[in-house]
C-alpha cells in the first residue's frame, strides 16, 4: 500500500493542484485508490461590511486623538477581514510620540474568536559593530553585511529584524570618509544582497548627481534637488497612510503606502571604499523579531478601542468601548464568528483512469470520493472516511507518475472550489 498526500500550493485560490514529485509515483496494474482525508480552508466571503458596520475608533494613550477607522466595503472571509482590519488600524498610525512603534495585529483565538492585539518597540540603536566603514564581509549584532573591497556596488549590509509595519521610522547618516565620492543608497527591502533593483523603497545617490534620488519597487522615480552633504539625517518614515523620505526632517518625496501585509528589512549599499552609513536607528516590527531579541517598549500606555454598535457586532464583541493600561495585549471578542452555514459537497477528481462514471455526463469520470456537506470551524472544512472506499483504477500495466492533478468541485455548479489562505491538503491511499 502506498500513502500519497497532495498538498496546495501557498496562495493558491482556487481546488486544482498540480502536484509534482521527484521521484516516479508507481502504481501497479489493477491497483485500487480511496482518499483518506482532507483540510480544506474553504474561502467563504460571508461576512459582509457596509455603510452600517465599517466604522470603529481607537487611540493610544488616554491623552490622545481618537484615530478613526474606516473598513471598505465588500464581502470578506474571516481571514480577509482580520487582515483588513489590521492594516486599515494601522494606516491611522501618526508621529504622535504614542503612536510611534505602535502596531496593530488581527487574529482568531482557537475558539474561533476574534484578537484585536497590539504590541510596540522603542527606537531601536542598530549596532553595526565593526561595519561602520564596511570594511569586511560578516555579521553584526543587527546586521548581516558583505563587503568585497574594490569600489563597486559590492557593500550592502541589512537588519536581522523587520521593519515596523505601523508607525516609526529608518534613520541613518552617510559620510564621504577617504572615498572621492559619496554613492550609497538606504531603504528597506526583501533581498538579503540588495542593490538598486533590489530596493523597494529607498533614498540616496545612486548615479553620482550630488542629489537625492528615490527608489519605489526598484526604479528611480524621481530626482530631488536636495544636496547630498556629509552627515545628513535621512530618513524613511511611515505614519498616516503614507511612506516619507526625508533629509534633515524636511519631506523631498512622499508616496501613499498601502503596503501594510509586507515584511521588509532595513538596507543600506555602499560603492565605494572608504565611503560608509553611521548612526542607523529604526522602528522594528514587535512581532517579528530576530533571535527571540526583545524589542518591547517599556512604557506602557492606556490603549482604547471603540466599537459602533453593528461593528462591536461583526466582530463578535458585546461592548462599545474596551480599555487597557499594557505595553502589549489584545481584545478578544465575547463571540466566536459566524461560520455562513453549512459547506459545499465537494467532487474529489483525480488524474487517474478510475473505473467510476457519471450518469450526468453519460461516459467514465475520475471520481475518487464524494464529500458530503461538512460543518466548518473558522473555514476549515475536514473530513475523515470512517471506511475509505476503494476505487479500481483502470490501469492493465504499470503507472509511472511525477505529476498529478487534483481537483475538488462543488457539486452544486460542477465549479472549482474557493481556497483561502490555508489552502488545502488531501491524502489517499493506493493498494495493488
Amino acid at each position: 500500500m502506498k500513502l500519497l498526500r497532495i498538498v496546495s500550493e501557498e496562495g493558491q485560490t482556487k481546488a486544482r493542484i498540480n502536484a509534482v514529485f521527484n521521484d516516479n509515483l508507481i502504481i501497479a496494474p489493477h491497483s485500487k485508490i480511496a482518499l483518506i482525508n482532507a483540510m480544506v480552508n474553504i474561502a467563504d466571503d460571508f461576512l459582509q461590511v457596509d455603510d452600517t458596520n465599517k466604522s470603529l475608533s481607537f487611540r493610544t494613550k488616554a491623552s490622545a486623538e481618537y484615530r478613526s477607522v474606516t473598513l471598505p466595503t465588500g464581502n470578506y472571509t474571516p481571514t480577509t477581514l482580520a487582515t483588513t482590519l489590521a492594516d486599515e488600524m494601522n494606516k491611522k498610525l501618526t508621529y504622535e510620540t504614542s503612536d510611534l512603534g505602535f502596531q496593530w495585529d488581527a487574529s482568531y483565538s482557537a475558539e474561533n474568536k476574534m484578537e484585536i492585539k497590539w504590541n510596540r518597540s522603542d527606537l531601536k540603536v542598530l549596532n553595526m559593530a565593526n561595519i561602520a566603514n564596511m570594511d569586511e564581509g560578516g555579521a553584526s549584532p543587527d546586521f548581516t553585511y558583505t563587503k568585497t573591497g574594490v569600489d563597486d556596488w559590492d557593500s550592502y549590509a541589512v537588519t536581522n529584524s523587520i521593519f515596523t509595519r505601523g508607525a516609526g521610522y529608518y534613520e541613518a547618516k552617510p559620510y564621504k570618509g577617504t572615498a572621492l565620492k559619496r554613492l550609497f543608497l538606504m531603504g528597506l527591502t526583501a533581498d538579503p544582497k540588495p542593490l538598486g533593483a533590489n530596493f523597494e523603497y529607498a533614498i540616496g545617490d545612486l548615479f553620482d548627481v550630488g542629489t537625492y534620488q528615490i527608489i519605489v519597487n526598484g526604479g528611480l522615480v524621481t530626482t530631488t534637488s536636495v544636496v547630498v552633504s556629509d552627515g545628513d539625517s535621512v530618513k524613511i518614515a511611515l505614519a498616516n497612510d503614507t511612506l516619507s523620505f526625508k533629509v534633515n526632517d524636511v519631506d523631498v518625496y512622499t508616496m501613499a503606502f498601502d503596503d501594510y501585509s509586507s515584511s521588509y528589512k532595513c538596507g543600506f549599499t555602499i560603492k565605494m571604499a572608504g565611503s560608509y552609513i553611521s548612526s542607523p536607528q529604526a522602528y522594528i516590527d514587535p512581532y517579528i523579531v530576530a533571535g527571540g531579541e526583545g524589542l518591547l517598549s517599556a512604557n506602557a500606555t492606556k490603549v482604547t478601542l471603540t466599537f459602533t454598535k453593528n461593528t462591536k457586532h461583526l466582530f463578535g464583541f458585546h461592548n462599545n468601548v474596551h480599555s487597557k493600561t499594557k505595553v502589549a495585549s489584545e481584545f478578544v471578542a465575547d463571540e466566536p464568528i459566524a461560520t455562513g452555514g453549512e459547506s459545499p459537497s465537494m467532487i474529489c477528481e483525480i488524474g487517474l483512469p478510475l473505473d467510476s462514471f457519471d450518469s450526468k455526463l453519460h461516459k467514465r469520470r475520475n471520481i475518487v470520493a464524494v464529500m458530503p456537506n461538512l460543518d466548518k470551524f473558522n473555514n476549515n472544512l475536514i473530513y475523515e472516511a470512517p471506511y475509505p472506499l476503494f476505487i479500481s483504477l483502470h490501469n492493465a500495466s504499470t503507472l509511472l507518475l511525477n505529476t498529478l492533478q487534483v481537483r475538488l468541485l462543488d457539486q452544486s455548479n460542477e465549479e472549482e472550489v474557493g481556497l483561502d489562505v490555508a489552502g488545502c491538503a488531501l491524502t489517499f491511499a493506493i493498494c495493488g
